[in-house]
């Protein structure tokens, strides 16, 4: 069963671009006012008082501000931001920093239940689901159908159960080469191997769009309209909570 109350976690970190204050507002704006929100920080102290000041007129007084620690690299950021949220036995809200999103779209996802048989929802998909594909839940394998992987974990939505499992085990021990900046794979790795969390589902159609246009993970890599966008986005006034039940 999913927990009565999930909360909201930001991954941010020092980086080219200023993404993270029209996405907290937007989280906001759209359904996540009630919930506990946090902006994780992989960075310097300096930076997160930074940071403090440029969010405040997007509403970031609001936000508690953790900071991870400096120069970690988004796959030990996710790992100890999934340790710290797995204590708080609740599901997860989990969020990038550079994002655009449709209209109630944390409205949509905090109602969208997890299935039992499902580890990981994700509302942005890069690849696994076809273009204009019908709204829906697909299951994928949590670490891709084609063997390259999960890819794109801009927007996720974790069972409690999931979290504990993810904060268990060793993400270490599913690299094959350089992983600092593959958080998407090396959870997809873990959690296909849950007893019964085995799969990802993606919601299509996805609730959030990527617009960083430069990436922390990859440096000199731009988006462009077939990389690092979602296939499946209605855009900005597509209302989220039109949709049907999903299971």
């Amino acid at each position: 069963m999913n927990s009565p109350e999930a909360s909201i976690a930001v991954l941010t970190c020092q980086r080219p671009g200023f993404y993270v204050g029209e996405t907290i507002s937007q989280i906001v704006r759209e359904g996540g006012a009630s919930l506990p929100r946090r902006i994780f920080i992989d960075g310097s102290e300096e930076f997160k008082k930074a940071l403090a000041y440029r969010i405040r007129p997007y509403g970031g007084d609001d936000w508690e501000l953790i900071r991870l620690g400096e120069g970690l690299g988004s796959s030990e950021a996710m790992r100890r931001l999934v340790v710290q949220s797995a204590e708080e036995k609740r599901d997860l809200l989990f969020f990038e920093d550079d994002l655009l999103l449709c209209r109630n779209a944390v409205k949509r996802m905090i109602t969208q239940h997890v299935p039992d048989d499902v580890g990981i929802i994700t509302f942005f998909d890069m690849k696994e689901i076809k273009p204009d594909a019908a709204p829906g839940l697909y299951r994928r394998p949590a670490n891709g159908t084609d063997g390259r992987g999960f890819w794109g974990a801009q927007c996720l939505k974790f069972p409690s159960e999931s979290l504990v499992w993810l904060a268990e085990h060793d993400w270490m021990e599913e690299c094959q080469g350089d992983f600092r900046m593959a958080s998407d794979i090396l959870m997809g790795r873990v959690m296909v191997k849950h007893p019964s969390r085995s799969r990802l589902a993606v919601h299509v159609p996805c609730l959030v769009e990527h617009v960083g246009q430069a990436s922390a993970c990859f440096p000199g890599v731009s988006l462009s309209p077939r990389w690092r966008r979602a296939t499946n986005f209605m855009g900005r006034s597509f209302n989220a909570m039109s949709l049907g039940v999903m299971e």
